[in-house]
């Protein structure tokens, strides 16, 4: 039975891959803006990471066979309705979907804030794909520079991570030493009352 060569040009893409996909789930779930303790989203984070890197690792290597054009353009797809989600997700104010639902509020003339219709529930779930298989269709010579260009983008997302990880423990510690002093104030102002107490009687 023959192992499996894994290549560093192998290792370096899926961790490229992994990362982007790990930064859309954690500017979904946490970021600043949704501060749980920095513990637990490391850990949480962690694990996500390593399940990404497994399952796209064994995808790009079993993808290495005469039909590997058509399953590297559904990957990237999947991929790219990731890195969608994220550019809304990012900024912490606007989803995806709910963008493309007062565009065709717009179009369709209907309410927002009413119940939304479901055709128009089904053009925003369908839009991002149709959007991404065409660009993907344009650009389908040229699919092994999109996922280089994605493998490289997600380094940099993780550089975004690190930095948005660093001011919720930055926030977290002063909270904590801000905690740590109000309990000292409030010790000794309740050791204060005492000695009024014993000094009064």
């Amino acid at each position: 039975m023959k192992l499996i060569k894994i290549n560093k040009s192998e290792i370096f893409d899926t961790l490229g891959i992994a990362l982007l996909l790990l930064a859309s789930f954690y500017f979904y779930k946490f970021s600043y803006f949704a501060v749980p303790s920095i513990k637990f989203i490391i850990i949480e984070n962690f694990k996500i990471f390593i399940l990404l890197f497994l399952c796209t690792l064994i995808y790009l290597k079993l993808i290495n066979n005469r039909f590997k054009n058509f399953f590297l353009f559904i990957f990237l797809t999947f991929v790219s309705i990731f890195l969608l989600k994220l550019i809304f997700n990012i900024s912490g104010n606007l989803s995806l979907h709910f963008f493309l639902k007062i565009i065709y509020s717009k179009i369709f003339n209907f309410g927002i804030e009413k119940k939304i219709p479901l055709y128009v529930k089904i053009l925003s779930y369908l839009t991002p794909y149709i959007l991404i298989i065409l660009c993907l269709g344009l650009l389908n010579k040229n699919l092994e520079k999109v996922k280089k260009f994605y493998v490289i983008f997600g380094f940099f997302l993780s550089l975004i991570i690190l930095w948005d990880l660093t001011k919720i423990y930055n926030k977290q510690k002063i909270e904590k030493e801000a905690l740590v002093s109000s309990s000292i104030i409030n010790k000794v102002n309740n050791e204060k009352k005492v000695l009024w107490v014993l000094f009064d009687a």
